[in-house]
């Protein structure tokens, strides 16, 4: 046994003998890889190469610590195929709407020159591999999951998972020799990206072809009427795309036209009654270089959402003032929303969740905001504005907690600052949540319901709550999101909203439900719609992808990667 454990020592030096001697034969056979591994020890957030500060040193340090400090975009000889193929993606960023300027573009081109023009220093093309492979991570990373992180610019965006990071697949794709299955693992899956970068690029090769004539204002014209300005608006929407084969019917507001100023009214968040007013003239006049622009944010916004969103679930367009249901990527439901007002403290919040129950004849607890700011001024002038509305005053929030008798309280004398008790609204036709809400729990007490103020779905912009989302069509939900529960079909659910009773209903399972906010998208038939910026998430989020790190001067005590 002796001999044989003595053996195996042997035969297991000789063997880690012979893994040293082959790894130090590979680094010392090209001196690219001993100054890669010199350099990258002194990586840090600061670190410089060529005077362009890196994007993602954290991660070119695991790459080429996990490859043997091999360069892996050129050889002592020529630069490779993978890197030629890649400079040619990075000039084409704009193409997904990013800048390549934002990637070493300039400095990684000027080296590339240089090898080819015969300085093929080690240094030099050690500082090309580092700037490729930071450059394939940045880029990867930005196309993958988006180039600002939302809740650096939204204060309203909460909890809101973006892509999932996938660092490290993109430092396995990395390792691919062929620069195509590289790039399978960073490019967006999402059709609905896809079509919206193909919109972006529609757009943008109209603006460089000069853009669309402007649509002079005047009175209202309809189908019927003559005018001169009606030719103007015939190659208006040839432009766009909303009248199809663009035949010109001259100065005559015909049928074609009508059903042409429609479709461009539906895309735009107007009312498609077909008539060119003053709004749809100036959503008519908006520049193709500011839809450009749209298009460029709203594929950043894309790139925040997960990859999949699941077989069915509710997405919410704020922006928009819609919902739709989702089932196997087709929308099986479709509806008008409001939405809280532009303020502050009344926006409603960009989130996720799962809807996980729904109640009939909900009671309403009133927000501690509105009952301070907004009821107890009216009971002070009317001392029975409560019991007029079904309002019940309740001693705290906890349960159980006792009904009090609005008669017991001196309001005049009330300090709304120390309002300590709960209002809560009965079930009926004057509750503001209608006859059904749906749960999706949260921090924020955000949910959707029914509302008694129909009128305000016909209004074009649905900013009036204060935070929750009112919903077009509570009942047709219910019934959609209870199927398969054979306790609830349509006329279960009438006969429950009939007893007038709080009933709870738990869902068989939840279904997802996505809040988000875009100013420009494609729908599932393909039309491109835009809407309106009601809550100014456009200018924020263009001052943040216009944002560059300059260049800095070498700071004391950092790395400095330079020729």
């Amino acid at each position: 046994m002796r001999r044989v454990a003595v053996f195996s020592a042997v035969v297991m030096g000789v063997v880690l003998l012979l893994v040293v001697g082959q790894g130090i034969a590979l680094y010392m056979s090209d001196p690219a890889t001993r100054l890669i591994r010199d350099r990258i020890q002194y990586v840090d957030a600061a670190a410089l190469v060529e005077g362009e500060l890196l994007h993602c040193p954290d991660l070119v340090t695991k790459f080429y610590s996990e490859g043997g400090y091999r360069p892996v975009w050129s050889s002592e000889k020529f630069v490779t195929p993978k890197a030629e193929a890649f400079l040619t993606v990075l000039r084409g960023a704009d193409d997904e709407g990013l800048n390549p300027e934002d990637y070493h573009l300039a400095k990684i081109e000027s080296l590339i020159r240089q090898w080819r023009n015969g300085d093929r220093q080690v240094d030099k093309r050690v500082n090309l591999d580092l700037l490729l492979t930071d450059t394939f991570i940045a880029f990867g990373r930005h196309v993958r999951n988006g180039r600002v992180d939302p809740r650096t610019v939204y204060p309203d965006w909460y909890n809101f998972p973006r892509r999932e990071n996938g660092d490290g697949e993109i430092i396995d794709a990395l390792k691919q020799d062929e620069l195509g299955k590289a790039l399978k693992v960073i490019q967006p899956t999402d059709s609905g990206y896809e079509k919206l970068r193909e919109a972006f690029l529609r757009y943008r090769s109209i603006e460089e072809r000069g853009g669309w004539p402007s649509v002079p204002g005047g009175p209202k014209l309809k189908a019927g009427d003559r005018d001169d300005r009606i030719l103007l608006l015939w190659k208006r929407l040839f432009l766009s795309g909303d009248l199809g084969d663009g035949a010109e019917g001259g100065n005559l507001f015909d049928e074609k036209l009508e059903r042409a100023l429609r479709l461009f009214q539906s895309r735009h968040g107007l009312i498609a009654d077909g008539v060119l007013g003053a709004s749809t003239v100036e959503e008519l006049n908006i520049p193709v270089k500011k839809r450009v622009r749209q298009l460029r944010l709203n594929l950043e916004r894309m790139r925040w959402l997960p990859r999949a969103l699941g077989d069915r679930y509710i997405f919410v367009n704020l922006a928009d003032f819609s919902l739709e249901v989702v089932e196997k990527d087709k929308t099986v439901m479709a509806m008008r929303i409001i939405v809280g007002r532009d303020e502050d403290d009344q926006r409603t919040f960009v989130f996720t969740g799962n809807v996980t129950y729904l109640e009939i004849n909900p009671f309403w607890n009133v927000p501690e905001s509105i009952a301070v700011n907004e009821i107890i001024p009216k009971l002070k002038d009317d001392p029975h504005y409560l019991s007029s509305r079904g309002i019940r005053i309740i001693d705290g929030w906890s349960e159980p907690a006792k009904e009090v008798d609005p008669e017991s309280i001196d309001w005049e004398s009330l300090d709304p600052g120390q309002f300590r008790y709960r209002l809560r609204q009965d079930p009926g036709s004057r509750n503001p949540l209608g006859r059904v809400k749906f749960m999706f729990p949260n921090e924020f007490s955000i949910y959707l319901h029914d509302t008694p103020d129909r009128q305000l779905f016909e209004r074009a912009r649905r900013t009036f709550s204060h935070g929750c989302i009112r919903i077009e069509k509570p009942l047709d939900l219910a019934v959609y999101l209870l199927k398969g529960y054979s306790d609830w079909k349509r006329e279960d659910i009438l006969r429950a909203i009939a007893s007038r009773q709080r009933q709870v209903i738990t869902l068989p399972e939840p279904v997802p439900i996505y809040i988000f906010y875009l100013t420009a998208w494609v729908d599932r038939g393909g039309l491109v719609h835009f809407c309106r910026d009601v809550y100014s998430g456009d200018r924020i989020l263009e001052q943040a992808m216009n944002y560059r790190p300059g260049r800095r001067a070498q700071l004391p005590g950092r790395a400095k990667f330079s020729g």
